[in-house]
């Protein structure tokens, strides 16, 4: 049973991790980035507030995406239910993280339903109630990965320094939605400055850069944890910053591929999911640094 379980849960993520690409690539192809010249496309949208729709024999891509992410959608509906069917048979004393999976059908009805109501609209609740489904269904199947293999979260003072790190970069992710949801990106053509300066007027010019010394921010912060860890001699915690570091320095140089080329579709959805993978990882940190407990949660049951 309890390999049964692990195994349905680890497909979950997976599947939540690609159904939140889809889902990116959807949106902004709907926003005009699937057009030949995505920058008018991009700047209509804007001022319409109406998503791009394509004929059959147009945008391939947006075809074969929109195909995957309602397979994705429903297999991730199967697992979850089957994730809460195998968590219900087992005794509650052993298994007290059925409300992760709970939580889990409630995303997913969530997300279904918002589908369902709003359809491909673009409207900034429609936009950000997705953005904000798929990263707490991510968080939630992650989290309740971590505890099927038994680790459970134990407070250390040490770990404020990660709170704040993940209030950071749940402010990137915020920052970025909100430039998506106001057709912000195509505003700054230039980096590090945005068209020659570093501030102005334009509220548009104003998210963007805000967006970028957030980055500039985050980026220093676990900068700075990680020369701390070296000096300790933390080898698990530099090893982690290390990765956070390299996936944040990532996702800068996708932003600014991002501005640099006008929002290449595949290249602004993984921006938004990878953002959304670096929240998930500080999660996890949180989880495998605190204690492993025996759930009894064994191969043989």
């Amino acid at each position: 049973m309890a390999a049964k379980l692990r195994y349905l849960v680890i497909l979950t993520v997976l599947f939540v991790v690609s159904l939140n690409f889809t889902s990116a690539f959807l949106r902004h192809a709907k926003s005009g980035l699937e057009c030949v010249d995505r920058a008018v496309c991009y700047e209509q949208v804007g001022v319409s507030g109406k998503a791009i729709t394509f004929a059959a024999d147009e945008a391939d891509g947006y075809h074969f995406a929109t195909k995957a992410h309602r397979v994705l959608a429903t297999i991730i509906a199967f697992l979850v239910l089957a994730v809460n069917i195998v968590l219900f048979r087992v005794d509650r004393d052993r298994f007290p993280f059925r409300r992760h999976a709970l939580a889990m059908g409630a995303i997913v009805l969530w997300l279904a339903g918002l589908g369902v109501v709003a359809g491909p609209s673009l409207e900034s609740w429609v936009v950000m109630g997705n953005l904000f489904g798929g990263l707490l269904l991510l968080m939630v199947s992650t989290l309740l990965m971590t505890r099927v293999f038994g680790w459970q979260y134990e407070f250390t003072l040490k770990k404020i320094v990660f709170l704040a790190g993940g209030v950071l970069l749940f402010t990137l992710f915020l920052q970025g939605g909100m430039v998506s949801t106001n057709f912000a990106g195509m505003a700054c053509t230039t980096v590090p400055d945005c068209n020659g300066e570093w501030w102005s007027g334009n509220p548009l010019i104003q998210m963007h850069m805000m967006h970028r010394f957030s980055a500039a921010v985050a980026l220093l912060y676990f900068g700075v944890i990680l020369l701390r860890a070296f000096r300790r001699g933390d080898s698990g915690q530099r090893n982690f910053l290390l990765m956070l570091l390299l996936l944040l320095v990532a996702q800068i140089k996708l932003g600014g591929l991002m501005v640099e080329e006008q929002l290449p579709l595949v290249i602004t959805s993984i921006h938004s999911t990878l953002s959304q993978l670096l929240i998930t990882a500080l999660l996890v940190y949180f989880y495998v640094t605190g204690v492993r407990a025996d759930m009894g949660m064994d191969g043989s049951e």
